[in-house]
């Protein structure tokens, strides 16, 4: 008859999992009820690996890392437990909390890919002026349009004009090259006349630049109220730090 050999306390048994059994049939009994009880738990073991840890089981590794840990524990106890209960040995014992504990890392516990973290040094304002743009859209399905900026020659004095556009250009400095860095831009416009109804009107916007490329942002007279004498102010942020501003001179003609 073939049983399961295991080290009791005061037992000096064989330890392949499979002999020729030498003791009685209660003894080969309880061993029987001992193989059944850790094959029943690496079964579940098994399963629970499928469901948290191995994608290719089906697993989509959306659990919490604290649902993750409770269900490793879960099993840990119950096998220790009905192993104990079986007259399974510290030995044993141990072996199954190093498998259970090992068989399946927490989705957290593999280490993250390194993260580049960007470092924006400062920004130069190269170009500021009158600007005309023209959007290129056909450039095939799928592809955003591209806008070309020119400048005139540099001035900060603008005609309060219907339909004028201006602003700066600038190239952002740091590392590493081609990094995303968030930006904040600013205009402020304030008529020159502070009897102006319409006061000081500011205004901002959200974008990404690029680390080591430049970058264009515009201002348009594009409002009646807009056609007054006026100060009007750029500032460029990265999160509390002003990075630069240019300031222009809209003049009635």
């Amino acid at each position: 008859m073939l049983g399961l050999y295991y080290r009791s306390a005061g037992h000096k048994g064989e330890w392949p999992l499979l002999a020729q059994s030498r003791h009685s049939p209660s003894r080969y009994l309880s061993s029987s009820r001992l193989a059944l009880t850790i094959y029943h738990h690496l079964f579940a073991l098994l399963l629970f690996i499928g469901d948290h840890c191995d994608p290719r089981i089906g697993g989509d590794m959306t659990d919490s890392p604290k649902a993750h840990s409770l269900g490793l524990f879960h099993i840990l106890v119950r096998t220790i437990e009905s192993v104990q209960s079986l007259g399974g040995s510290s030995q044993i014992r141990a072996a199954l909390a190093a498998l259970i504990l090992t068989g399946c890392a927490s989705p957290n516990s593999t280490p993250d890919t390194p993260k580049v973290v960007s470092q924006l040094d400062h920004i130069d304002v190269e170009r500021f002026g009158i600007i005309t743009s023209h959007k290129n859209c056909d450039r095939g399905a799928g592809e955003p349009c591209m806008i070309t900026y020119n400048f005139t020659p540099r001035t900060v004095t603008i005609p309060a004009q219907q339909g004028v556009e201006f602003g700066i250009g600038f190239v952002l400095f740091g590392s590493p090259e081609g990094a995303p860095v968030k930006l904040r831009t600013v205009w402020i416009f304030a008529p020159v006349d502070s009897t102006s109804p319409t006061g000081p009107h500011r205004s901002e916007t959200f974008s990404t630049a690029v680390i080591g490329t430049g970058s264009v942002r515009t201002y348009s007279i594009d409002e009646p109220w807009k056609l007054v004498p006026a100060v009007c102010t750029v500032e460029i942020w990265e999160g509390n730090r002003r990075l630069g501003s240019q300031t222009f001179n809209v003049i009635k003609q």
